[in-house]
């Protein structure tokens, strides 16, 4: 099993704030910013052929952060729409013809 498995997740955002780091230096991390630990989840994820094939135990930490003041429903999403550029097309499928122009454009092709 791998030491460097541990992520630290936002209690209240879902928002991985860390991962891949050894369970040490998480809790110092968590520390320092001044982070409260809610809960602690171990699972087993399922290593692909070419990272070994193997398993891997990963541990989950969910944090409350005092930074974080959810916002209302609306600002949560007006956030979550400014992030994804949905304005811009973003956080959609694109379609074939979509798709095609963009080929051309990054192909340089006219």
């Amino acid at each position: 099993m791998a030491d460097f498995n541990v992520d630290v997740i936002c209690n209240e955002t879902g928002e991985v704030r860390k991962e891949g780091m050894i369970l040490a230096a998480a809790h110092i991390w968590i520390a320092k910013q001044g982070g409260k630990i809610v809960r602690e989840d171990i699972h087993v994820e399922e290593m692909d052929d070419i990272d070994g094939g193997d398993q891997m135990e990963v541990h989950d930490i969910f944090v409350d952060f005092p930074e974080v003041d959810l916002a209302s429903e609306e600002e949560m999403l007006r956030r979550a729409a400014a992030w994804w550029k949905y304005e811009e097309g973003g956080g959609r499928a694109w379609s074939d013809d979509e798709i095609k122009e963009f080929a051309k454009k990054l192909m340089g092709v006219r």
